[in-house]
């Protein structure tokens, strides 16, 4: 399992990709 800090980011940086996704 990757670590959780690792989990964290990676669910980070989807909300973002999420976010600028739907401003744009």
């Amino acid at each position: 399992m990757p670590p959780i800090w690792a989990q964290l980011i990676g669910k980070i940086l989807t909300r973002v990709n999420i976010h600028y996704r739907v401003c744009e």
